[in-house]
């Protein structure tokens, strides 16, 4: 249960804090909702959060937050102050497919196996076998993460998918419809 706060008393009434844990508590109801687990700790500069999900596949969900600054100013945007935001999900697939759809990188026109994924032109596709049904599948639910750039990266390698987003919000329509398009 994500019910640790490592904050100071005097974060309590801080607006940084009060989002974190209103994440963090969003984020404990949505897997308590899946029978899950959860674990997990928050301030008002952070916050990493587990959980466990048992489906007719285990689904592992991170998320984390990093401030990188202590100069906590409001006047100056968050992603100008060193923040990093992510969220990974994990499970296993029956798929035996093994590819990386993953951002544009500079030195990518040096690699002769990086390929441009043909949809959607900041990413770059590395794939060593022909895209199967599964794969238009996770394209067609991961849409509106790839229409909005909240897609880091989408690895599935030895039967092992790992989603990356770069993104403030939690997803949960998405990752619903991932869980039951992979539980067939």
């Amino acid at each position: 249960m994500i019910n640790n706060s490592n904050a100071l008393p005097e974060d309590y009434s801080s607006p940084f804090y009060i989002a974190n844990k209103t994440f963090c508590l969003d984020f404990d109801d949505y897997i308590k909702s899946k029978n899950g687990k959860t674990k997990g700790e928050f301030n008002a500069w952070a916050y990493t959060i587990y959980g466990k999900i048992t489906t007719p596949k285990n689904w592992v969900i991170k998320y984390k937050k990093a401030t990188y600054t202590t100069s906590g100013n409001l006047f100056i945007s968050a992603e100008k102050q060193g923040l990093l935001i992510l969220a990974e999900w994990r499970t296993k697939t029956n798929s035996d497919s093994n590819f990386i759809i993953r951002r544009k990188r500079t030195f990518d026109v040096l690699n002769p196996k990086v390929k441009d994924f043909e949809i959607y032109s900041d990413y770059k596709l590395i794939s060593t076998t022909d895209k199967p049904l599964f794969f238009s599948n996770l394209i067609r639910i991961l849409t509106p993460l790839f229409n909005d750039n909240k897609i880091f990266e989408v690895h599935l390698k030895n039967n092992e998918l790992k989603i990356e987003l770069r993104s403030k919000k939690h997803h949960f329509n998405i990752l619903d419809e991932l869980i039951e398009q992979i539980r067939r």
